[in-house]
């Protein structure tokens, strides 16, 4: 499970790297984290679907939250799989899609730090196991 949340990190940090670069670099710099984030959560995911299982990890949070799961079940694999790849389908096509957008203002600065917040988000969001974490990313 430490594979996965690696891979969500990951694409997190992509999106925050498109910030502090260049326009020209933006989208391919994004596409390399998105393409190193799929070594890490693809394998979990995969293991999961083909040996069936479940991966789990607790959180442990004070107040009313409390303890946390996030676990990987088959059902979760296959939404995992599907936004994980999905995502790193929509870095490729908007490196040449989002050439229309270069040199707006935070233009392409915005859509890849929208687009690795909202991958992350969506990755945990399908994991997680409480209702309060669930409603919060």
């Amino acid at each position: 499970m430490n594979y996965f949340f690696s891979g969500t990190l990951i694409f997190l940090l992509g999106g925050f790297a498109a910030i502090f670069l260049k326009e020209k670099y933006k989208s391919v710099i994004f596409l390399a984290f998105a393409a190193a984030a799929q070594f890490f959560i693809l394998p979990d995911a995969v293991s999961v679907l083909i040996y069936g299982g479940k991966l789990q990890a607790q959180i442990y949070f004070t107040g009313p939250i409390g303890v946390s799961f996030i676990r990987m079940d088959p059902l979760a694999a296959v939404f995992v799989l599907i936004i994980s790849i999905g995502s790193l389908l929509a870095a490729i096509y908007s490196i040449s899609y989002m050439k229309m957008y270069s040199g707006n203002k935070a233009g392409l600065s915005s859509y890849y730090f929208f687009l690795g917040m909202m991958t992350s988000s969506m990755l945990l969001v399908v994991t997680v196991q409480n209702a309060i974490l669930f409603l919060i990313p």
